[in-house]
């Protein structure tokens, strides 16, 4: 059977910090179009203007790529080319990165995703009536929500970030060995409670910003 155990999901949050760091080996995709590091524990990427990793192709001496040709998913730390290129030639990326770890406390997680879908129906232009509505795809989404023990520590990591208006990187993890989703967001919420028989607690949901990613390359 091939189900999930919740007792094991995991949750990790990346540090506001930004770490540096060049000539970091890559590799592309068999097609030729993907391009990722190779350590992973370096893929989730500062998103700010001055972030955009650039990428070198190796020859007889290392040439940067123009950042026109390809697009950057900064929480998976992938960038896809318009066109497929060499599988064969070496490859390295200068990036700057968001340390990743596992975050404690919590006892649920839970994503939302979805997309908004468009009426389009028309007006029939045979002799028959509409009878059935159509639609087109528009804008995705997603929201997570977190629920987590609050304990006597002085630091409240989405509190602080709600507060100070920063957006932040998840990885939301299933099951060991069963890849996880990624992606920016914001805090939209966070409620604390505590009752007078029962534990501390906080509900948090968080907005996904831009692209949800799923990958198996953890």
């Amino acid at each position: 059977m091939g189900a999930l155990s919740g007792k094991v999901a995991r949750i990790k949050l990346c540090s506001q910090a930004i770490t540096k760091s060049t000539d970091e080996a890559a590799t592309l995709s068999t097609d030729g179009v993907t391009l990722s590091i190779d350590t992973a524990a370096k893929r989730h990427w500062a998103r700010s203007l001055t972030s955009t990793p650039i990428v070198y192709i190796a020859g007889s001496t290392a040439v940067a790529v123009s950042s026109s040709n390809y697009a950057v998913n900064y929480a998976a730390g992938t960038l896809t080319f318009a066109t497929s290129r060499s599988t064969s030639l070496a490859t390295t990326v200068d990036v700057n990165y968001h340390t990743a770890s596992y975050l404690g406390l919590s006892k649920h997680w839970s994503l939302e995703a979805d997309v908004a879908l468009h009426d389009v129906t028309a007006f029939s232009t045979s002799t028959g009536t509409a009878q059935w509505r159509s639609y087109k795809p528009g804008l995705s989404g997603a929201t997570v929500t977190l629920n987590r023990f609050l304990d006597d520590s002085t630091g409240r990591d989405f509190y602080d970030l709600l507060n100070a208006e920063t957006d932040l990187v998840l990885e939301l993890i299933p099951s060991t060995g069963a890849g996880g989703y990624q992606g920016y967001g914001w805090v939209e919420q966070d409620s604390p409670v505590s009752e007078m028989d029962g534990l501390a607690m906080e509900t948090v949901n968080v907005r996904v910003d831009d692209q949800l990613s799923y990958t198996t390359s953890l």
